[in-house]
């Protein structure tokens, strides 16, 4: 049975706290929250049809455990995880909840991201203010709306760390920036076509059919990398200027002999 402290609050209802710790190989979440704004939350879901309203019925720990199971996760490349269990306590003295998780850790070179969205659908304004305590790395993350992921570790990246991210993106931009070059099949269909449209256009209408062949050239090629997008643009207007410029000095020399 859903028994709501009736106490005072200690903390303004938009500011929730956790504490984020690895111990006994688990990462823990210990996150204390305003049992009004977790009561008011399940509410608007269960009106919204996100949440049964069988939940109520539930015991705390579960009721708790439903709801943050979409909204606290650990994340991997491979996967997003809940927690594997849920504990509850109530602090009678301010009224808060206090929730208990703990997440299974994968392997130890995982590259781990936790994910906290709770309580944005019902108050955009809704901070959890995370003190994080991970392998040596001892840091404050404030989750809010548009910032709802963390990367563990992420404050300890060093010099080379970041030299090394710095060199894959290069990797990324010139691989993309070749295969654009090599890729003539879509993109020499859509060069010749925008070059047409532009020798015979009007000039004001000239850099607007260019960026429309830009987008229709992404739209077409269908298989682009993001993370490369850069350098197969770069190279897809290279080919397009190229191919302009011949075209224009072709269209020059016929009307020249006419």
């Amino acid at each position: 049975m859903l028994v709501v402290p009736l106490a005072a609050h200690a903390h303004l209802n938009h500011v929730q706290f956790a504490a984020i710790e690895e111990s006994g190989g688990k990462l823990h979440v210990r996150y204390r929250m305003s049992a009004d704004m977790f009561m008011t939350t399940l509410d608007l879901d269960i009106k919204g049809g996100r949440i049964d309203a069988s939940v109520k019925s539930l015991p705390v720990d579960q009721i708790i455990a439903r709801y943050f199971a979409t909204h606290l996760q650990l994340e991997t490349k491979a996967a997003a995880q809940s927690a594997a269990s849920v504990s509850f306590s109530a602090d009678l003295r301010s009224g808060d909840w206090i929730a208990e998780f703990v997440f299974d850790l994968p392997s130890a070179d995982a590259r781990l991201t936790l994910f906290c969205d709770a309580f944005l659908d019902n108050n955009p304004r809704t901070q959890t203010l995370g003190r994080i305590n991970w392998r040596g790395e001892k840091t404050v993350f404030h989750f809010r709306k548009g910032n709802e992921r963390y990367v563990l570790g992420s404050s300890q990246i060093g010099p080379a760390a970041v030299q090394s991210e710095s060199d894959s993106t290069a990797k990324q931009f010139i691989s993309a920036f070749a295969e654009a070059l090599r890729d003539y099949v879509w993109l020499a269909v859509a060069a010749i076509g925008l070059c047409v449209a532009q020798v015979f256009g009007k000039h004001r209408w000239r850099w607007m059919i260019l960026f429309a062949g830009v987008i229709a050239a992404v739209a077409l090629r269908g298989q682009i990398i993001w993370s490369g997008y850069g350098g197969f643009l770069v190279g897809w207007l290279i080919v397009v200027l190229t191919a302009q410029r011949v075209l224009f000095n072709l269209t020059r020399g016929v009307r020249g002999h006419a």
